[in-house]
């Protein structure tokens, strides 16, 4: 009886193992494409200067209905004493968490990194690295519009032997944002 009883459980298990199918990226793949959007923000940075104003564009894929990435661009124009008008253009990779993004409010957090364009009269146009970090929330307005609030600080590193003040341009900031798509799937 107990040579019956261990070949039962040894065909059981051998027959489970080969039963089981290999899961691979391409035919189950553990991020799902859930959404595309692409938002407009419109900030207003804290930066030592006059009438500081930027405005912004996200376009982003949404995987498992709570993760974003994708691409951001961002224009500032501002005034400041030493330099007078300067143009900050900004292209950066950007990641962000929607927490339980299908309730009508639910929190946000973003962070970007790229490349950023300073220039102004009289100097020579500089790129440089620029960082943005973010928490908000989102209320869901209809299926494709969500309106967002969020505040975060903007960090623009300083190369040595430059025109630009360490201090100048980083700092923190709040924005409204706009955001237009679509999500599916669950």
């Amino acid at each position: 009886m107990r040579k019956i009883f261990l070949t039962l459980i040894a065909f059981t298990t051998i027959f489970s193992v080969f039963g089981q199918r290999d899961e691979t990226f391409l035919s189950n793949p553990s991020l799902k494409l859930t959404g595309v959007w692409f938002s407009s923000s419109f900030s207003t940075p804290h930066i030592v200067t006059k009438n500081p104003d930027a405005v912004g564009e996200i376009f982003a894929l949404e995987f498992n209905k709570d993760y974003l990435v994708g691409g951001e661009n961002m224009d500032w124009h501002t005034e400041t004493n030493s330099l007078g008008e300067v143009d900050i253009t900004a292209k950066s990779l950007f990641v962000g968490y929607s927490h339980d993004g299908f309730k009508v409010i639910h929190p946000t957090i973003g962070f970007s990194i790229g490349r950023a364009r300073l220039e102004t009269d009289g100097h020579v146009p500089l790129k440089t690295t620029t960082s943005l970090a973010s928490v908000g929330a989102e209320f869901n307005v209809f299926r494709w519009f969500r309106l967002g609030g969020e505040v975060g600080y903007r960090h623009i590193v300083t190369p040595e032997n430059t025109w630009l003040e360490s201090n100048d341009f980083s700092g923190p900031y709040a924005a409204i944002r706009l955001k237009f798509g679509w999500s599916w799937g669950k």
